[in-house]
C-alpha cells in the first residue's frame, strides 16, 4: 500500500511515525533539542501572495494611466510584466482594463510565483527602495484587519508554553505566533521574546525567542523609523542579508541557534541564499555528524517532497558525510506530512508522554507500582484514540481541544473552569526529562490524573463504559462524558479532582446538584467534610430553572480508596464502576 502523501495523512498516522521510523525525532523533540524554523507555507491565514502581487500590479497599471503610460510607473509595470514573460504587445490593449479581469491574469500571477523577489526588486526613480512593497502592494493594509492563528499557529503556541519549544525562526512578516500566544495565556506577558531588530536582542528574555529574520508588518507599521528596513524580501535584500551590518547581530544569532538546535523545518523554509549561508557558518562553529544514531538528526521537514532548497541544506548541513549516505539522509529528514497535520500529532504526543512521565513515581508512593506497565499501555491507547479522533475538519479539531484539555486540568488542579475557553493549561513548562521531577507537577499532583485517566481509558477499552467528548460548555458538563455500555445508558458528566478542596469548591459552584455526575476524587476526605458518598447520598436540591430528575445524585468516589482495596487494574475498574453505577 503506497505511503499517503502529505495532503492525505491523518494525524493519528503521524503519530504512528512519531512512534516508529522518526522516533528518534519525537524522543529528541520531547527533550527540548529541535528549534522551528518557519517558512510561508505555513501562515495560510496570512494575505496570499497572489493576492499581492495582484494588489501591487493593479497599483501600477492605475498609475501608468494617471501619467498617461510615460513615466516611472509605467517602466515599472512593462518591467513587472517582462519579469512574468508576457510581452507589451500581448497587454497593450488590455491596460484600461482592471488587471483582474484580463484573460491572462492568473498565469502572470502564476508565472511571477517563484520570482516575487524580483517583482519587489523593481525600482522607480526618486523613490525608496522598497516602495513596491510598501507603496504599491501597501503591505501595511494587505495585514489588516489580522485574521485568526490557523490550527499552526495554536499548536506552536501550546508547545511554547509546555517548554518543548524555546528557539523559533521565523521568515514570515505577519504575527500569528504571537497572536496565538497571546489567546492561550490570557495576554499574559514575558512569555514570547520576539528579535526584529539588534536591540531587542538585550530584551528581557521570555519562555522561547522567535527571530523574526525577515521582519516584521506590525512592527514596521507601528514605527516604520526604526522597523521599516529589516522588512525582506526582494533579492537584492535576500543576496545582501548574509553581508549586511544592518542584520549581524541577528544574524549571528541565528547561527547561534542553527550549530546548538536541531530544526524542524515547516512551511517553504530555507528556500533563500541567506538561510543556507547560515547554515554553511553554524557548520563551521559546530557540524552536525552523521550517522546521528542514536540521536536524532539535525534537520527535519515537513513536506510532500523535499525542495531543490532542502536538499542542498541537508548537502550543506552533513558535508562530508552526505554522499555515502544520500538516501538515509534524505529518508531521515523527510517526515512526508503538512505542518498542520505534524504540529497536531506533536501537542498530542506531549501532552500524553507527560502524563506518563508523572505516573511511576505517584505510583510508587502509592506502593501499586504493580499497576504502571497496564496504566502506560492505557494512556498509550488514549493518545491513540484522540489522535484517531482527528478528522480531515483538524480546524474544529483543535479549536475543541483547546477548550477540552485545559478544562480537564483547570477541574482537576484549582475546581473550576478556565478563565477563558482558550485559557491553556500546562502540564509542565519544561521538556519530557524534567517534567517528573518539576517541583509545580508535584504540587499538582499531576500523576493522580495520569492515574484517573489510565484507569477511565482502560475501562473505556474493556467496554466496560464508553468514554465520551465533552458535551456543553457550561460547569455542570464536566470535564467530559462517560456513558454506560448497556443499551438505554445516558451519557453522564464526569469530573476528575485533585483533593476535596476542588471538590467543594465546584460544589459551592453547584456543578453537581441535579445531575447525576461522577466524581473521582484523588484523595479519600469526601465524606470527612460530610460530603455525599454512593451509602449516605442525600437527593440534592435543584437549582433554580434546571430540568433534572429529583432522582439524579453526583457520585463520589475516592482513587486513593480504590487502590488501597488492592487488585489488578481490572478489579479496580470493576470497583469503581460498581461504585458509580456505569
Amino acid at each position: 500500500m503506497p505511503e499517503p502523501d502529505a495532503s492525505e495523512i491523518t494525524v493519528l498516522q503521524v503519530l504512528e511515525k512519531l512512534d516508529g521510523d522518526f522516533k528518534s525525532f519525537s524522543d529528541g523533540f520531547l527533550k527540548g533539542e529541535y528549534s522551528f524554523w518557519i517558512g510561508s507555507g505555513i501562515s495560510r491565514s496570512a494575505p496570499d501572495l497572489g493576492r499581492l502581487l495582484k494588489r501591487g500590479i493593479e497599483f501600477l497599471r492605475v498609475a501608468s494611466q494617471g501619467e498617461d503610460w510615460v513615466g516611472k510607473f509605467s517602466s515599472a509595470f512593462a518591467e513587472v510584466m517582462q519579469i512574468a514573460n508576457y510581452d507589451e504587445g500581448e497587454w497593450r490593449d488590455l491596460v484600461c482594463h482592471e488587471f483582474e479581469s484580463w484573460p491572462e491574469s492568473d498565469k502572470i500571477i502564476k508565472s511571477l510565483w517563484d520570482k516575487y523577489s524580483l517583482v519587489l526588486d523593481v525600482r522607480l526613480e526618486d523613490e525608496e527602495d522598497d516602495y513596491i512593497l510598501w507603496n504599491a502592494i501597501d503591505i501595511r493594509a494587505a495585514f489588516q484587519p489580522p485574521p485568526p492563528p490557523a490550527p499552526e499557529h495554536l499548536c506552536i503556541a501550546a508547545l511554547i508554553l509546555e517548554g518543548v519549544v524555546t528557539e523559533l525562526a521565523s521568515a514570515n512578516w505577519d504575527t500569528f505566533i504571537e497572536q496565538a500566544l497571546a489567546s492561550l495565556s490570557d495576554g499574559k506577558g514575558g512569555i514570547l521574546q520576539v528579535v526584529v531588530e539588534p536591540g531587542q536582542l538585550r530584551s528581557p528574555p521570555g519562555k522561547a525567542k522567535l527571530l523574526k529574520f525577515h521582519g516584521c508588518v506590525k512592527h514596521a507599521s507601528e514605527d516604520p523609523a526604526t522597523f521599516r528596513k529589516y522588512l525582506t524580501g526582494s533579492t537584492t535584500q535576500i543576496n545582501g542579508w548574509p553581508t549586511s551590518n544592518t542584520f549581524s547581530a541577528v544574524r549571528h544569532e541565528f547561527q547561534g541557534i542553527a550549530s546548538r538546535k536541531k530544526t524542524l523545518g515547516m512551511g517553504l523554509s530555507l528556500q533563500d541564499h541567506n538561510l543556507h549561508q547560515i547554515i554553511l557558518e553554524a557548520k563551521k562553529i559546530h557540524p552536525w555528524p552523521w550517522p546521528c544514531d542514536p540521536n536524532a538528526p539535525a534537520y527535519i521537514f515537513c513536506e510532500n517532497k523535499l525542495s531543490q532548497g532542502q536538499g542542498t541544506a541537508l548537502k550543506e548541513a552533513y558535508s562530508e558525510s552526505y554522499n555515502a549516505h544520500v538516501s538515509q539522509i534524505k529518508k531521515s529528514a523527510h517526515m512526508k506530512a503538512w505542518p498542520e497535520q505534524v504540529l497536531v500529532a506533536l501537542l498530542i504526543q506531549v501532552v500524553f508522554e507527560k502524563l506518563k512521565a508523572t505516573l511511576p513515581g505517584w505510583l510508587k508512593e502509592q506502593v501499586k507500582e504493580d499497576l504502571k506497565d497496564d496504566l502506560l499501555a492505557a494512556l498509550e491507547s488514549s493518545k491513540k484514540m484522540v489522535a484517531g479522533s482527528v478528522g480531515v475538519d483538524r480546524v474544529a479539531f483543535v479549536t475543541k481541544a483547546l477548550q477540552a484539555w485545559p478544562r480537564v486540568l483547570s477541574i482537576f488542579k484549582y475546581g473550576q473552569l478556565p478563565k477563558t475557553e482558550r485559557s491553556y493549561q500546562t502540564i509542565s513548562s519544561t521538556p519530557i526529562p524534567s517534567t517528573a521531577d518539576d517541583e509545580s507537577v508535584k504540587l499538582a499532583e499531576i500523576g493522580k490524573l495520569a492515574c484517573c485517566l489510565g484507569l477511565l481509558q482502560h475501562g473505556h477499552n474493556r467496554g466496560r463504559w464508553h468514554l465520551q467528548p465533552l458535551q456543553g460548555s457550561e460547569l455542570e458538563a464536566g470535564a467530559f462524558g462517560v456513558k454506560g455500555a448497556w443499551d438505554g445508558a445516558s451519557a453522564r458528566p464526569i469530573f476528575i479532582v485533585k483533593t476535596v478542596t476542588e471538590a467543594l469548591k465546584l460544589a459551592r459552584e453547584g456543578a453537581f446538584e441535579g445531575s447525576d455526575a461522577i466524581v473521582l476524587h484523588g484523595d479519600d476526605l469526601w465524606p470527612m467534610v460530610g460530603g455525599e458518598t454512593p451509602s449516605n447520598a442525600r437527593s440534592p436540591r435543584s437549582a433554580p430553572g434546571r430540568s433534572a430528575k429529583p432522582t439524579a445524585r453526583a457520585h463520589h468516589v475516592s482513587l486513593t480508596s480504590l487502590l488501597k482495596d488492592g487488585g489488578d487494574l481490572q478489579s479496580l475498574q470493576e470497583r469503581l464502576g460498581s461504585e458509580v453505577a456505569i
